[in-house]
């Protein structure tokens, strides 16, 4: 469960890391990822 939990995270993340600047949505969209992933677990 864990490892999922940690996998999914660290895509939401990755995707962020990926972009040289960040905006105001894409912080929202990866904080909505986030979200949804706590709430699946």
């Amino acid at each position: 469960m864990f490892d999922e939990l940690s996998e999914k995270i660290g895509a939401a993340f990755s995707k962020l890391r990926g972009k040289g600047v960040l905006t105001e949505a894409d912080i929202k969209d990866g904080l909505r990822e986030v979200r949804r992933v706590l709430l699946e677990a």
